[in-house]
């Protein structure tokens, strides 16, 4: 039995000496890796800022392209404009009633599947930032709706893009 009992210890000992080995490795290697200085560790800091910042524009970008093309939509859905006004086809004379409908359908739920990611990316924005990004948002909203209003006093139709008629 004494037998058995030494070969179990040894065992074990061999086991744990093999899950030092890789633990002293990495400790080793960690030793290895330069510490970040406080000069670095700013300079990272504001590398990660401009990268949320430019994520938010890209977002409010989103927002505005968005507006566009459900004011696009929309119009099409009234048929006030026509979806070959919009989209490009190879032959647009051969585009029959019916297919024209399908087309303004198709692009009417591709809308509607773009804000509905908009819209979670907006969530996901707010819940990442807190009130900040959501006061942005608000702000961005307001003045988008009095620059829209302002617009529509001053009797401007924006530019010459036959979508944006109407």
């Amino acid at each position: 039995m004494k037998k058995d009992q030494d070969l179990g210890q040894l065992v074990f000992g061999d086991d744990e000496k093999k899950i030092q080995d890789p633990i002293r490795m990495y400790l080793s290697d960690i030793g290895k890796i330069e510490l970040l200085t406080p000069v670095k560790e700013v300079a990272i800091a504001k590398r990660i800022e401009r990268g949320e910042e430019e994520i938010e524009e890209a977002v409010f970008s989103l927002l505005i392209s968005l507006r566009e093309i459900k004011r696009i939509s929309m119009l099409l859905i009234q048929k006030k404009i026509d979806i070959l006004k919009v989209i490009q086809v190879p032959s647009p004379e051969t585009v029959t009633e019916n297919k024209k409908e399908k087309l303004t359908l198709r692009f009417h739920n591709f809308f509607n599947k773009a804000e509905k990611e908009k819209d979670d990316i907006v969530t996901l924005k707010k819940q990442q930032k807190g009130p900040s990004l959501a006061a942005l948002t608000d702000n961005l909203q307001k003045k988008l709706s009095k620059g829209t209003a302002r617009n529509k006093r001053h009797g401007r139709k924006g530019s010459k893009n036959p979508a944006r008629a109407g």
